[in-house]
Parts: structure tokens; C-alpha cells; sequence
């Protein structure tokens, strides 16, 4: 059977949710790396697959789905039916589909809220050396706004940390694709050193999905065509992702060169050169 592509940015972690569903189910997909950077999200032809150009986005044999958790479900309903990790049973599914929307809509929304402005406030503070009254007030205005954007994201893991009080998982003990979306956004924080250690099941319980999907998580070789897995240390990304990733800091982030993808959250995520707004997204 011919492969689906799926279009990913491999920083992305709606991208490395997808990757994770597709490799857990053993769908045979075929990897195409976007470089954000360089704006190929906007050039013609993926514009013209996805007007909306955002990541990731497959491409079934003519099938156009973009949206992670959107995709996700749609490749259990078709090539898993009978796999767990999406329930038939109507309140079992009811319920991962209630903690997917959680994770759309609360949790990765509040992170990817906090993470983005400090790192963009890092990127200033390398740059800037103008210690003028303004930037002064500009400096306390984001310490107060990232006060309560912290608050968000505590609200947020202190729910999960309730679920997992009396269970390994989210959902009916076992594995779920409501883990697959949210460990790939607990990730993201790791990532930029969020600490866990307020939250005992659900540290744990991250620690637990990093040894199951950490291993599911790879991206081709620019150089062959083989594949080679991340630094497990870091469980992350490659080598050469690495620098992308450097390049990607020497810029502020925004929505034309940094998308944490999904559209709903490309719209959400506005950066200029002194403030952060936030705006609703639907």
C-alpha cells in the first residue's frame, strides 16, 4: 500500500503527535520535512494542498486532512478500528476525545502561551542592551503577563495530576491517543526546562510516556535515505534539527516563521518586537 505523506516540522509538537500516532499504529507513512524557516509552509504548492498551510497535514492517497488531532483519529478510525488506543466503546472514546480538546484548547495552548514570549524575551535581552525607562516598563509588563500565563499552565497540569492520582494513563489505564497529543506537549515545555516537580503522578507519568513513544519519534537523514533516531538523552530532536532549531532563535518567533502548527494556534500566537499578544483563534 502506498504510504501517506505527512507533511511535519520535527520542532513542531502537534507534528510529533501524528508522527507518534502513525509509528504506534505501524501505518506506513512517508515523512516530508517543511522548513519553516524558509517559508515553505506558504509556498504555492503546499498552499494550493492546504489553504490553510499549516503542519502537519497528510496526504492519503488524495485524502487532504490537516489539524493533528483531526488526523490522528481519522488514521485510527481507518488502518486501527479495532486499536485501543481509540475505544469503540462510545464514552471511553467520548472521553479521549474530551481530553484531545483539553489538550487543543487548555494545556498546549496555555504552554506554547508562556513558552514562545520567554523565549523571544531571551532573544531581546542577547540583543538589546538599551536599559532605558521604557524597556524597563516593557520588562515588568511581560514579568506580570507571564505571572499569569504560569498560573494557566499550573491550572492546567494540576487537572491531569488529578486523573493520575489513581491511574498510569488518562483514560481507562492504558494507552490513549489523549497521551500521544499530551505528552508531545508536556515535551514542549521540558523542552524549555519546565519543571515538573509540583506534580509527583504526573512527572512520573511523563517519565513513563518517554520510555513508551520516545522511541517513535525519528526523522529522515538529509543526507541518505535512511533514518536516525533522536539523542535520547534530550528526547528531542537530530543533530541537524538541532541547528535549525538555533538558526530558528535568531530571530523573534511569529506567525510567519515559527508555527507551532495546528491552525487554530498559528492564528493564536501574534510576536512583535516588544510585546506578545494574544488573540483567539478558531
Amino acid at each position: 500500500m502506498k504510504p501517506i505523506d505527512l507533511y511535519v516540522a520535527p520542532i513542531s509538537p502537534t507534528s510529533r503527535a501524528v508522527i507518534i500516532a502513525a509509528r504506534y499504529m505501524q501505518i506506513n507513512i512517508k515523512l516530508i520535512i517543511i522548513d519553516l524557516m524558509k517559508g515553505e509552509q506558504k509556498q504555492d504548492w503546499f498552499v494550493k494542498m492546504n489553504p490553510q498551510h499549516c503542519l502537519p497535514t497528510i496526504n492519503d492517497n488524495g485524502f487532504i486532512l490537516w489539524e493533528s488531532r483531526a488526523i490522528m483519529t481519522y488514521m485510527a478510525n481507518k488502518y486501527a478500528p479495532n486499536n485501543p488506543i481509540y475505544p469503540v466503546e462510545p464514552k471511553k472514546r467520548s472521553r479521549v476525545d474530551c481530553l484531545l480538546q483539553y489538550d487543543l484548547n487548555v494545556l498546549n495552548r496555555a504552554i506554547t502561551d508562556l513558552m514562545i514570549p520567554l523565549i523571544n524575551d531571551h532573544h531581546h535581552h542577547d540583543h538589546d542592551h538599551d536599559d532605558s525607562n521604557q524597556k524597563r516598563k516593557n520588562n515588568q509588563s511581560t514579568k506580570f503577563m507571564n505571572t499569569i500565563k504560569q498560573r494557566k499552565v499550573n491550572k492546567s497540569l494540576e487537572y491531569l495530576e488529578s486523573i493520575l492520582i489513581e491511574s498510569n494513563f488518562l483514560v481507562d489505564n492504558h494507552l490513549t491517543l489523549a497521551d500521544f497529543s499530551i505528552y508531545c506537549s508536556l515535551e514542549f515545555a521540558e523542552k524549555y526546562h519546565y519543571n515538573f516537580d509540583k506534580y509527583p503522578n504526573l512527572q512520573q507519568y511523563f517519565k513513563r510516556l518517554k520510555q513508551l513513544l520516545g522511541c517513535f519519534v525519528y526523522f529522515p537523514n538529509n543526507n541518505d535515505d535512511d533514518q536516525i533516531t533522536i539523542d535520547n538523552d534530550r528526547n528531542w530532536i537530530n543533530d541537524q534539527d538541532d541547528k535549525n532549531f538555533e538558526n530558528q532563535q535568531q530571530q523573534p518567533l511569529n506567525s510567519n516563521s515559527f508555527l507551532l502548527c495546528d491552525n487554530q494556534q498559528q492564528q493564536s500566537f501574534v510576536t512583535t518586537t516588544t510585546n506578545f499578544n494574544y488573540n483567539n483563534g478558531h
